[in-house]
């Protein structure tokens, strides 16, 4: 992105992972599952309000 970009200068949204519902689950295989149907139907308003706060701060 940076190299894309010409710049480091650009908003970055963190997302983090927190821990796996079920504790027999490593947590190496939860971090690296797919993202369920419901987590992948959110990241669309997530990102966008996100966005929306940094650009809008109150």
């Amino acid at each position: 992105i940076i190299l894309k970009l010409g710049t480091k200068e650009f908003n970055r949204t963190r997302i983090g992972i927190g821990r796996p519902p079920n504790p027999n689950i490593p947590v190496d295989e939860y971090v690296l599952m797919d993202f369920s149907d419901k987590e992948v139907a959110g990241l669309p308003s997530l990102v966008y309000s996100s966005w929306l706060n940094r650009l809008l701060p109150l």
